[in-house]
This record gives structure tokens, C-alpha cells and sequence, in this order.
């Protein structure tokens, strides 16, 4: 006899339960896809209006959840995951005592889409959820505690996209709270445990007290020692204290702290079958420290072991996984390491592979896009360099072979240079790195990188608020260090190209001639200041925004030491920087438009400057690594160049010292100091 659809409804959800528990158990992809099925079976005999639809709908949106962390398919998992979890939260209005439950479970859903698409309203939606959620569990409610440890995560999420330190001491101060409110058995207690020690890292690494990273090892330490051997929990603990002693031994440089990194990464490996998920984390760990102890020690085993994890590690994230490119990046840089080490170019031809796909995987406007251009520009170079060293060169013209490679070279360099979803620091990074390709390789393109490091370089400036922080990005910062000379050098390439008014129009936006000459000089913005107060605050304001949008550690880290951050673009905060470029372009034209700012972040025109010789000719000496010249500025005509091929840094260097040593002590001014003063002018 058939069973009445009632009865056959909850056996259907009874076997979906058990296997979804089996699931997690046994991490068995069959179970979690036959309970789905179960579920959607039993959904259809549960229509709406029907009482026990919303529980039906919660769970089965969780076993989706669930599946969405499997690889393949994960974003279409996740986003009906979601629908149910809303359907089931509009069935549990305000005042049903399981609406709670339902606020949590879909925060953590949105904040599972939140990482996959970093779109900034997904994260707000989740806070918003869980701030309800908190109001519905107060002080002495069975839920708070489960409720706190789920916000925690979500605050330190926050964190670190937004930067607000706030977040992470509140997502702190939920988890010390909720570990207080859980027994000491609660199945969640541990989960919190390490997600405290993790943020308590993460505050060290942010705000630099040693305290909190000694604090967050005690607690893994200690939530360790509690642990019986047996405990399938232990490999977490053991991943998250492999963790933070690698954090620490970067810090201290302890050896024992390394080895014992080690040491757990390869116990929590253990307890995970060949093929589990979850020993992506823990081999991309043991890939990470093992390569630190290789440049310790210089064993090879380390290396070839790292090598052999950061494999394993790719085949756990197959094409579509969020992943997959950080993990094709890190198998890249261990193999690279290995190339240094042998020279073997198979290795080289596998780095370059890697970093290609690596790449492709993020498209334009991807905000990790940067690290891969400038990645993959770099393995082409050390291979081009490789193989012109290892290739006999016959006599006779070069083949196009290596000029193409030369050029794409420069424009994968190019192109990170105009990312405009990355901070202007690693922006100015690659510009540099462009001119020294296009000046080695004498590509049309130098000029191009040196108009675009010195824009860079002068709107970082203008951006700046203080003249202490100015001071930083041009000297204090070793990335802007490196454009001492970049002015001088544009300079020298514009003279060869018999552009004499282009050099001086390059040396004045580059700040390096005109300072002394004109005393009434003063920084655009504090001129646009006196003249409209209310634009400038607009040009700051905005300028101030774009950098935080783009300036996030997770975009700018080192790759090898972090897990970066999931494939997927952010196409919310991607258009939200281009709105507020686009604002911030139309304020630039305002102020250009405003008389006497029409050169406001652009090179003045050699017109413009050579007013300044209305007094009498104005001479610029510039000294580049290329070559040397003098430049007589008159006013209404044309420059005069004067090369000057003796006057060669090293020379100048060397007179520069000598004039240094006879001044220094002005009391003593004998024949001999004369002498040399004379000498030297």
C-alpha cells in the first residue's frame, strides 16, 4: 500500500538528515547530493502554507551551503542556498521563536557569496541579519552564544576588506564572549576557540602587539592539550597553531617555532584521508613553512616536499574553484625556487605556465589582476634573460622572436601600471619596472612609463594630507625611493628623441629644477586651497576614498605568506570605484578650469615655465644615468642644450664629496681647502 504524502514527506526528510549527517561525517559527495535530492522530493509534497515548510526549506538551503564548498557548481549552490534560507526566514516572521536560527543561517550564506563575489552590500545584509539576530538572543538566551561566535567571523571578515580596527575588537570581544556562555562539551566551543586565536593573529599582524599572537597560541595550546588523540576536531586546532607559529617565527626567527609548524601541519594532514577537501588548508601550510625552512637551511628536501603539497594542494582545487589561482600562484613560486636552484627549464616553463592560468582566472578590473600581470612579466623576464644566456647568438640581425617577448613584457608591465583597482604604491611598482624593460630592450614604450610613473607619482603626492606624509611617499617609502631619478632619467630620453622642451617640461613635473628659482612655489592643492577652499576638500575627500577602496592588505600582501583572497570579482565595489574615479575626474577638470590651475596634475607646458627666465636665462644642469646636459631656458624661445659628457653621477658624486669635506668646518679655511674648493667649482 502507498504511503499517504504526509507520511512519505517525512521519510523522505528523515533520509535526507542522515545522510546530510553522514555527510559530515564522512565528507562522502553522494550522501550530500542524494540528501538534496530528498529534500526537493519532499519539498514538492510540502506546498506552501504547509507548517513544517520553513523548517523543510532551512535545511535544505543548508545542504546546499553545504555542496556550494565542493568546487564545481559552488556559485549556483550558494545562490539557491540563499532563496530557501529567505523563503524560510519570511515564513518565521518576527516573534516565531526559530527566526533567529534562520538570521544566522543565511548571514553565514551571504557571507559564503561575500566571499566569492566581494560584493560590499552582501556583507552589510549579513551584519544586518546577524544584528537582529543578537537583539532576538540577549543576555541569558540559549541562542547568544552561537549567535556571537557566527558575528565574529563576520565582523573579522569586515575587518579585513573595510579596515575598521573596530571590527576586529568587537569580533574579539564576541568570541571571548561566547566562549564564556559555551560548556565546556558544546560542540561550537572549539570552532570559537581557534577563530579567537585566529583574530587575535590577526589583530598582531595589523597593530603589532606581541601579546595578542602570544595570546592566540595559549589558547591553541591550550585547546590542543584538552583535546583526546582521537578528537576528529584535532586537525583544525593543529592547522590554525601550525599557523601562528609560522607567524611568530617570521617575527622572532625561532627555529623551534618553524619545526614545530612543521611538525603539526604533517599530524593534521594525517588525520585527512588522500583527497579531502579540507587538506587543502593544511597542505597549503606545510607548502608555505617548509619553503621558509629551504631558505633557513637550504635543505632540498624541504623544497621538493613544499613542491610536492602545493601539487596536491591544485588538485583539490579544480577549475571553477575560488582558489585555484592562489594555489596556481604558490605551485608557481615553489617551482621557481627550484629553477634558481637548478636551472632546470622545464621548471621555468611550468612557472610560466601556472602564472598564466593564474591570470586568466582574474579577469580585468580583478583586484588580485596586479599580482599575476606583474608575476607573469617577471618569470617571462627571468626566462628571456635565460635563455639569451644560455643560447649562443650567431651573427646577423635579431629575430623577431625575442623582441615580441621583450614587448609583451612591457605591456603585461602596462597594464599593471593602469590597474586602477590597485593601490597607487603597486601601481608606481610596475611603472618602474616598465621603463627599466622599455629602456634595457629600447622599446617605443619607455616614454609612455616614465609619463606614467610621474603621474603616479604626482597625484600620490597631491593626495597626500600632510607635508609629513608627503615627505613619506617620496622619501620614506622604499617603493617611491625608487624615483630619485626618475625625472632626470624621462629627461634624458626626451633629449635623445631631440625633444629639448619635453625634457624641461618632464624635469618641472618631476619637482627636481625649478624649486629654488621660483620662491613663491607651493604645492598645487595648497595654492587651490587659498583660492577655493571647498574644491580642494572635495579633490581630498575623494581621493581619500578611492585609496580606501583600493588599498586593502589582502590586495597588496605578499602572495606566498597569505591565502588570497577567492577568484571571483566584486563588481559592486568595482563600480563603486568607478564612480568615485569618475568624480574625482570631474573634480580634477573643475580645478583645471579654475584660472591659474589649468596644469593641475599634469606637466606645465614649456611655454608656461620659461616665464620664469624673464629676469635672465634660467640654466638647468640635469644629471641621469644616461647622459648629461645643460639647459639654457629663455623666455619666448626655444631651450639651448649643452651636453655635458664628462659630468657623470659618479663624478659629480666624487665632487660633491671632496665640496662636502672642504666646507665641513668652516672655522678652519686654509690655502689647501681653497685649493680644493676652487678645484672643484
Amino acid at each position: 500500500m502507498d504511503q499517504p504524502p504526509e507520511d512519505f514527506s517525512g521519510s523522505l526528510i528523515n533520509m535526507a538528515l542522515d545522510l546530510h549527517t553522514r555527510f559530515e561525517q564522512d565528507n562522502d559527495r553522494c550522501d550530500l547530493d542524494l540528501a538534496i535530492a530528498y529534500y526537493n522530493n519532499a519539498l514538492g509534497l510540502r506546498p506552501s502554507g504547509h507548517p513544517g515548510r520553513s523548517t523543510l526549506l532551512h535545511n535544505l538551503g543548508q545542504a546546499l551551503r553545504a555542496r556550494s564548498g565542493e568546487g564545481e557548481g559552488c556559485s549556483d549552490d550558494l545562490t539557491m542556498a540563499v532563496q530557501y534560507l529567505q523563503q524560510s526566514l519570511y515564513l518565521r516572521p518576527r516573534g516565531n521563536p526559530d527566526r533567529g536560527h534562520s538570521l544566522v543561517s543565511l548571514a553565514v550564506a551571504i557571507h559564503s557569496q561575500f566571499l566569492l563575489s566581494r560584493n560590499q552590500k552582501l556583507m552589510d545584509y549579513a551584519m544586518e541579519c546577524l544584528e537582529e539576530a543578537l537583539d532576538l538572543a540577549p543576555e541569558g538566551h540559549l541562542m547568544r552564544p552561537t549567535v556571537l561566535s557566527n558575528f565574529a567571523v563576520i565582523r573579522r571578515t569586515n575587518f579585513y576588506y573595510r579596515r575598521n580596527p573596530d571590527d576586529l575588537h568587537l569580533a574579539i570581544q564576541y568570541n571571548e564572549e561566547a566562549l564564556v556562555l559555551y560548556s565546556e562539551k558544546h560542540p561550537d566551543r572549539l570552532k570559537t576557540l581557534v577563530n579567537l586565536a585566529g583574530s587575535l593573529c590577526l589583530r598582531f599582524e595589523h597593530a603589532g602587539d606581541a601579546a595578542d599572537l602570544t595570546s592566540g597560541i595559549e589558547h591553541l595550546e591550550r585547546a590542543l592539550k584538552d583535546r583526546p588523540s582521537d578528537d576528529p576536531s584535532l586537525s583544525y586546532i593543529l592547522n590554525a597553531l601550525a599557523s601562528a607559529l609560522h607567524t611568530r617565527f617570521e617575527l622572532v626567527r625561532a627555529r623551534t617555532d618553524l619545526d614545530d609548524a612543521i611538525e603539526y601541519c604533517q599530524e593534521s594532514l594525517c588525520r585527512y584521508q588522500k583527497g579531502h577537501p579540507d587538506r587543502w588548508s593544511g597542505l597549503n601550510n606545510l607548502a608555505i613553512a617548509l619553503r621558509s625552512r629551504y631558505r633557513l637551511t637550504g635543505d632540498r628536501g624541504d623544497l621538493e616536499s613544499g613542491i610536492d603539497c602545493h601539487r596536491e594542494a591544485l588538485e583539490l582545487r579544480s577549475i571553477g574553484h575560488p582558489e585555484r589561482p592562489i594555489t596556481l600562484s604558490n605551485l608557481a613560486m615553489a617551482l621557481r625556487m627550484r629553477f634558481d636552484l637548478v636551472q632546470d627549464r622545464t621548471d621555468l616553463e611550468l612557472v610560466l605556465q601556472y602564472q598564466r592560468e593564474a591570470l586568466e582566472l582574474r579577469p580585468k578590473g580583478h583586484p588580485d589582476r596586479w599580482h599575476s600581470l606583474k608575476a607573469l612579466a617577471d618569470e617571462m623576464l627571468t626566462k628571456l634573460e635565460w635563455v639569451e644566456m644560455h643560447t649562443q647568438r650567431l651573427p646577423g640581425p635579431e629575430s623577431p622572436g625575442p623582441r615580441r617577448e621583450r614587448e609583451a613584457i612591457a605591456q603585461l608591465l602596462e597594464e599593471a601600471s593602469c590597474e586602477v583597482t590597485t593601490p597607487l604604491a603597486d601601481r608606481l611598482e610596475a611603472s618602474l619596472d616598465w621603463i627599466a624593460v622599455a629602456r634595457r630592450f629600447n622599446l617605443p614604450s619607455a616614454m609612455g612609463a616614465y609619463v606614467m610613473a610621474l603621474e603616479l607619482v604626482d597625484t600620490s603626492v597631491t593626495m597626500a594630507r600632510t607635508l609629513e606624509f608627503q615627505h613619506f611617499r617620496l622619501a620614506g617609502n622604499r617603493r617611491y625611493a625608487r624615483r630619485r631619478d626618475l625625472a632626470c632619467d624621462a629627461a634624458s630620453l626626451a633629449i635623445d628623441q631631440q625633444r629639448v622642451s619635453n625634457a624641461v617640461e618632464l624635469l618641472e613635473q618631476g619637482r627636481g629644477v625649478l624649486f629654488t628659482h621660483l620662491a613663491q612655489y607651493r604645492l598645487p592643492l595648497d595654492d587651490l586651497r587659498l583660492v577655493n577652499p571647498e574644491l580642494a576638500s572635495r579633490f581630498l575627500i575623494l581621493s581619500s576614498q578611492i585609496e580606501t577602496t583600493v588599498a586593502t592588505d589582502g590586495w597588496a600582501s605578499a602572495i606566498e605568506n597569505k591565502i588570497e583572497d577567492p577568484l571571483r570579482v566584486d563588481y559592486d565595489q568595482v563600480g563603486n570605484f568607478q564612480r568615485l574615479s569618475a568624480e574625482w575626474h570631474e573634480v580634477v577638470k573643475e580645478i583645471r578650469g579654475t584660472p591659474g590651475f589649468a596644469s593641475f596634475l599634469k606637466p606645465p607646458p614649456y611655454d608656461m615655465i620659461s616665464q620664469a627666465a624673464a629676469d635672465g636665462p634660467v640654466i638647468i644642469i640635469n644629471i641621469s644615468q644616461y647622459r648629461s646636459d645643460a639647459i639654457i631656458v629663455l623666455a619666448a624661445v626655444p631651450p639651448i642644450l649643452v651636453p655635458l659628457p664628462k659630468a657623470t653621477p659618479s663624478i659629480i658624486q666624487e665632487l660633491a664629496g671632496t665640496l662636502r669635506d672642504a666646507t665641513s668646518n668652516p672655522d678652519v679655511f686654509g690655502a689647501l681647502k681653497q685649493e680644493q674648493i676652487v678645484g672643484v667649482l
